[in-house]
């Protein structure tokens, strides 16, 4: 065999050996991702079913309303069910800046309803059950690797339905939020939405 077959071979097999490499890098594997959607960025809408009965459209709110979207783990996780009647505590503060709060869990319906009680939970609870708002969203990287199961992130999104503020409590895989936590008060909560409206504290 030639020198020159025997170069043009090896290069060959080189590539493909670097080509499987790339391909199965991390960095390979986010460029192939869904984009997370951020601050800056338009809201994936959605249609979800709620525990009071209703269906409840994120675009709904467009031209009316800011929106705070606390999706969560939900009954695999008590802190993130506590963190529902912590944020209803503030709602005196989110109604002023004009937010209403969606809590959103994969849960159905059903299950989040029968354990509202436990939890002393008021405010309704949204299910992305028979959705993909965990794509859409970029959830699953922030939970305790639960499946379909969002992490504890919220997301503020303005009248005009872009994002302006997103936060992922839970560290991913990367540890993006060193620390994490499965639990924010409410009042920390409250100054972010408000910094991120760019209303006077």
């Amino acid at each position: 065999m030639s020198m020159l077959k025997k170069v043009i071979i090896w290069t060959t097999v080189l590539a493909a050996i670097i080509g499987v490499f790339w391909l199965s890098s991390p960095s390979a594997n986010n460029a192939a991702s869904s984009e997370k959607p951020v601050a800056g960025m338009p809201a994936p809408d959605f249609s979800l079913p709620s525990t009071d009965g209703s269906t409840v459209t994120l675009s709904s709110f467009k031209g009316k309303q800011n929106v705070l979207v606390y999706f969560h783990e939900g009954l695999t996780c008590d802190p993130c069910m506590q963190q529902i009647p912590e944020l209803d505590k503030y709602s005196a503060n989110f109604s002023k800046l004009n937010v209403e709060v969606l809590s959103v869990t994969m849960d159905s319906v059903s299950s989040s309803k029968e354990a509202m009680g436990r939890y002393g939970i008021q405010s309704p609870i949204l299910s992305y059950f028979s959705a993909q708002t965990e794509k859409d969203y970029d959830l699953t990287p922030y939970s305790m690797g639960m499946g379909r199961r969002a992490g504890h992130t919220f997301v503020l999104v303005n009248e005009q339905g872009e994002i302006l503020w997103r936060k992922d409590y839970w560290p991913s895989v990367g540890m993006s939020v060193p620390g994490g936590t499965m639990f924010v008060s409410g009042q920390e909560i409250v100054q972010q939405v408000t910094k991120a409206l760019g209303v006077q504290a």
